[in-house]
C-alpha cells in the first residue's frame, strides 16, 4: 500500500480558514479543513461559491446557516451535510460557530 502526500495548506486570516491537503498516489486530491465564524458572519461575504469537489461538513460549534439558490438549510452542531460538486452556495450564522469540511475531488 502507497502513501499520499499531506500539505499544510494557508490560514486565510479574514474568513477563519485553515486547510489541509492531501494527493493520494492515484492522483485523487481531498481537502480537510476547519472555518471559524463570526457573529453575523457570511462566506463569501457575497454571492455564492461553488466548488469543484464534492463537500462534506459538520458543525462543531454553534449553529450554521447554509443555502444554495434553491433551499436554506439550518444546521445545528453535530449536524452532518454533503453537498455535491458544483452546487453554488453560501453559508453563515447569527452566532459565531465553527465547522469542518472535507471537499473530494
Amino acid at each position: 500500500m502507497e502513501m499520499g502526500k499531506i500539505e499544510i495548506g494557508s490560514v486565510i486570516a479574514s474568513a477563519g480558514y485553515q486547510t489541509l491537503k492531501a494527493v493520494d498516489t492515484d492522483g485523487s486530491h481531498v481537502s480537510v479543513g476547519r472555518v471559524t465564524y463570526e457573529k453575523n458572519g457570511r462566506i463569501p461575504p457575497e454571492g455564492l461559491a461553488a466548488h469543484e469537489e464534492d463537500e462534506y461538513v459538520v458543525v462543531t460549534k454553534g449553529k450554521l446557516t447554509f443555502g444554495t439558490r434553491e433551499k436554506t438549510y439550518e444546521l445545528q452542531e453535530g449536524d452532518f451535510h454533503f453537498m455535491p460538486k458544483g452546487t453554488e452556495h453560501w453559508c453563515g450564522g447569527e452566532e459565531e460557530g465553527e465547522f469542518l469540511y472535507i471537499l473530494v475531488k
